[in-house]
């Protein structure tokens, strides 16, 4: 996977120029997490979709990213990720609920 900005991660041929996944997410989360408050929608979508694609279980992730689909009206990709929230957190079912469906 190639983000701008980001070495490639996880393993593969080239392992010497890749990151491993821990490191990946490490680097990628928080540089989702800051263009999302500075309102760069598109790229927060990129990285923090790449994050969500090497650790599912992030269920806060998941909810935004399910979040920054419905504002561009990709309900039912939407509606994918809050299930993977909810799966991956159960509490978050109620705050959830209305997106889900």
């Amino acid at each position: 996977m190639m983000l701008r900005g980001v070495p490639r991660c996880g393993a593969g041929a080239a392992t010497r120029a890749r990151l491993p996944l821990m490191q990946c997410v490490a680097a990628l989360l928080p540089l989702g997490q800051q263009a999302l408050a500075a309102r760069r929608q598109d790229e927060a979508l990129e990285r923090l979709t790449a994050v969500v694609s090497l650790e599912p279980g992030r269920a806060e992730v998941q909810a935004q990213v399910g979040e920054l689909l419905r504002e561009r009206g990709r309900d039912e990709d939407a509606a994918r990720h809050y299930r993977r929230a909810v799966e991956a957190q159960p509490a978050l079912r109620q705050r959830l609920s209305l997106l889900m469906d």
